[in-house]
């Protein structure tokens, strides 16, 4: 992830915020490489509605489960 974080924000010079899901880890994210992130009740919905629309949004295969896709 921090390769991503690094080609793809970083080295990218976009300004944007990065939205996260974990505030401990958006925490790590700013410490590290100096990107700003947010954690916060819209973020965790926007998370939970991707969440329930997975299988729809990702074609080609269906999932019984969130854990098949190794997303807790």
């Amino acid at each position: 992830m921090e390769k991503f974080l690094q080609s793809s924000i970083v080295k990218g010079d976009l300004k944007e915020t990065l939205a996260v899901g974990d505030a401990k880890l958006g925490g790590l994210i700013k410490e590290k490489l100096g990107i700003r992130c947010e954690h916060n009740a819209t973020i965790q919905e926007l998370i939970r509605g991707l969440r329930m629309q997975m299988e729809s949004l990702l074609t080609g295969k269906t999932f019984t489960n969130l854990s098949e896709l190794n997303i807790t």
